[in-house]
């Protein structure tokens, strides 16, 4: 049993370490400047298709201008479409490599416990069945 109780602790200290530790860090202050950085964005976007236009009809005639506003912001849409899929598919990707890693860690650690285990089981099976039972009893209890 020592031995899984130093797989665990190495694994809680690693993911500590390594900035992978399940704390999401956003706050209400996050997802507050988070949504006024969007608003100004669209005020932005809505500024600058318009000065785009103001422009456009400056030097071309109306049909011609909204025909140049409309292929910038159809090329700016495209654009940010772009960069919508590589982002999800990076963070798919990113996702997909720590359940492996989770699954792989899982897996050591069942062995590891199984081990450990199975000899308290092999030298003490009576003991083994009540403390299972009594395991069973407490998670139903909880769940129930």
């Amino acid at each position: 049993m020592e031995g899984l109780l130093k797989v665990a602790e190495q694994l809680v200290i690693n993911r500590l370490i390594s900035n992978s530790a399940p704390v999401t860090g956003v706050t209400k202050a996050r997802l507050a400047l988070l949504g006024l950085s969007g608003f100004l964005c669209l005020v932005g976007a809505t500024f600058f298709t318009i000065a785009t236009y103001f422009w456009a009809l400056s030097v071309y005639d109306k049909p011609t201008a909204l025909f140049i506003v409309s292929g910038i912001m159809l090329v700016i849409a495209v654009l940010c479409v772009i960069l919508y899929c590589f982002i999800s598919y990076m963070m798919n990707k990113r996702i997909k490599e720590t359940k492996e890693e989770a699954i792989k860690t899982a897996a050591i650690l069942l062995e590891v416990a199984n081990q450990e285990l199975s000899i308290a089981v092999q030298k003490n099976p009576e003991m083994s069945m009540a403390l299972a039972t009594l395991a069973g009893w407490i998670a139903a209890k909880k769940v129930i």
